[in-house]
């Protein structure tokens, strides 16, 4: 009943579509896992515990970059879906 209504793609569309988004869902995944190294429990970065205001000062900032750079990965996955 709908063969010739509804939308339809194209195997080389579906691939091309593949190439583009798979790069930066795979960055998106990397920052993501970044940030949940440096807070791990057991792995992490052991400055975002609070025993030396300076240093716990200086990994929130490192931790502000990790989280920028997730987000761009993000805001470029986003931009790409609209395109």
């Amino acid at each position: 009943r709908l063969f010739f209504v509804a939308n339809c793609w194209r195997e080389e569309e579906i691939e091309a579509g593949l190439r583009r988004f798979r790069p930066l869902q795979a960055n998106l995944n990397q920052a993501q896992e970044n940030i949940e190294l440096q807070l791990s429990h057991d792995s992490g970065d052991r400055r975002l515990d609070g025993t030396n205001p300076i240093d716990t000062a200086m990994a929130s900032i490192d931790m502000a970059v990790l989280v920028k750079n997730r987000d761009d990965c993000l805001q470029k996955l986003k931009d790409a879906e609209r395109n």
